[in-house]
């Protein structure tokens, strides 16, 4: 059996239906554009570590400007798939098996100051576009965009004034389930957008919480209607996830724990915030020292 054989046989028997339809759209990108075209006509048995290697290391290391989390991403499809195929006992070993995963670069944590945040909070306030408050509703909440935009009011108790996060949107608009357990979570709402739902709530038309003339918000479109808003300010165009790591960090300074941060941003474990957002702590933390008397004043 060839390469390529097995990798539509793996994709169209074991992973559709089996995964999220965007999961199933992302292995089937990798596979053809970075799989097949270098091992797809060679016999599955008899792919070495050593071709995996130059796959990985020179075809797309150093012959492509991927990045490392999109070279990693092909080392996951190969694994999975070639896990299987020992699994059925069409190849002795997986081949990728001991394939070091690459380094990730790490991301800068970007959050709006506290004046950003203001003037954004004061532009939405004064705005005819209802829809904008979802950006309010992230920045006290710490949402994903996805999380946002698949809100339906039964998810909301005004009354016991909590949100329920159990649902995310897709690009395509499909709602499914969140990644990970840890993403589901009942969030207490903050007095200070009470009023900001109260409102939504009142001119609804239909279940989504952010709507788009009766119907659900497209994701790509809400980020165009963020960037846009942004320019019009003369702020800063951070992405939308910014809006989280704002809350996050808002959050921080107001001296909230990591643990209780991590609860409610929905991270698998404490950890992962705290690699996050240690710098805002430390920033902090170099604040805060800095204002310490200082006793010897020369007298």
């Amino acid at each position: 059996m060839k390469t390529k054989e097995w990798f539509a046989q793996w994709l169209s028997v074991y992973v559709k239906g089996q995964v999220k339809p965007r999961t199933y759209t992302k292995y089937s990108q990798i596979t053809g554009t970075y799989i097949i075209p270098h091992l797809g006509e060679r016999e599955l048995d008899s792919i070495s570590r050593e071709d995996v290697q130059v796959l990985i290391y020179v075809e797309l290391r150093q012959k492509t400007t991927l990045s490392a989390s999109t070279i990693n991403s092909v080392i996951n499809v190969m694994n999975l798939a070639f896990d299987l195929a020992e699994d059925l006992g069409k190849i002795a070993k997986n081949p990728c098996r001991k394939i070091k995963r690459l380094p990730k670069a790490e991301k800068k944590v970007e959050a709006f100051s506290s004046s950003e945040q203001r003037k954004i909070e004061a532009y939405i306030t004064l705005s005819n576009k209802s829809k904008l408050n979802g950006v309010i509703i992230c920045l006290y909440l710490g949402l994903r965009i996805g999380e946002l935009l698949a809100l339906t009011w039964d998810d909301i108790d005004l009354h016991n004034r909590t949100v329920l996060i159990s649902k995310t949107i897709g690009e395509h608009g499909e709602i499914t389930p969140p990644k990970t357990e840890a993403s589901i979570r009942l969030l207490p709402i903050p007095n200070a957008i009470i009023g900001v739902l109260r409102e939504l709530k009142r001119i609804a038309t239909c279940e989504f919480v952010i709507e788009t003339h009766g119907h659900q918000t497209n994701i790509r479109a809400y980020q165009e209607l963020h960037k846009r808003m942004l320019i019009r300010i003369g702020i800063r165009p951070l992405g939308f996830h910014s809006l989280r790591h704002t809350f996050a960090t808002r959050a921080l300074e107001c001296g909230m724990d990591f643990k209780t941060l991590s609860e409610l941003m929905g991270h698998t474990n404490v950890s992962i915030t705290i690699d996050r957002y240690a710098h805002c702590q430390m920033e902090l933390k170099r604040k805060s020292i800095n204002r310490l008397p200082k006793l010897n004043n020369g007298n």
